[in-house]
């Protein structure tokens, strides 16, 4: 799995999206308007499918053995490489809550790691351990009242790699037209509760 994503386009890149740490991604893309009130998320027409051993990954735990997955359509799938040398991290956030889906679910390679939830209303901190080769699926109320982050020191290795798996699309988004210049995504449309760290990786 590790030797997949390695191989597979694109690149890895820096990204500051929640956090610091390399990305890529895969799947249907969004593509945020904030020229009006209200930031609109459009499905990004150059998009291309998830490449096949994604499919296969995916499919794993969709094909019905595992209930809580069993109607899950992923669309999209992002990676995350996180090296503490680096000060890399997880930043509190939500998932953007209108166009990632009602359902995530994220597999943790190469070591453990401890994600923290804390409720966005009463500040209740709740810790996870996610062990290396495990499947998180956070949906319902842990998807939409809990942030999630995992701070610098909360990394068992050297070295972690997450996948993250979710259905692209939903309230708010439309198919964009013509081509449209990229704008630096926010996150979640800000909803997030602490300030953003200015690391260099």
């Amino acid at each position: 799995m590790l030797a997949h994503i390695e191989r597979a386009d694109p690149k890895w890149q820096v990204s500051h999206w929640n956090g610091l740490h390399f990305n890529k991604e895969w799947g249907q893309r969004i593509i945020f308007d904030r020229s009006g009130a209200r930031p609109i998320g459009m499905l990004d027409a150059s998009s291309t499918p998830l490449p096949a051993f994604l499919k296969e990954i995916a499919a794993a735990f969709t094909s019905g053995a595992f209930l809580p997955t069993a109607a899950f359509l992923p669309n999209h799938c992002n990676a995350i490489r996180y090296v503490p040398a680096k000060g890399h991290f997880l930043g509190p956030h939500f998932d953007d809550r209108r166009l990632s889906g009602e359902l995530l679910a994220n597999i943790s390679l190469v070591a453990d790691a401890t994600m923290v939830y804390e409720h966005g209303t009463t500040g209740e901190r709740v810790e996870v351990l996610l062990k290396r080769g495990s499947l998180q699926v956070v949906t319902g109320k842990a998807r939409y009242d809990w942030m999630h982050e995992i701070p610098p020191e909360n990394f068992a290795g050297a070295s972690r790699v997450s996948l993250t798996f979710r259905r692209q699309g939903g309230e708010g988004a439309q198919l964009s037209r013509g081509k449209k210049k990229k704008k630096r995504r926010r996150r979640d449309g800000n909803e997030t509760a602490a300030s953003r760290k200015t690391l260099k990786p």
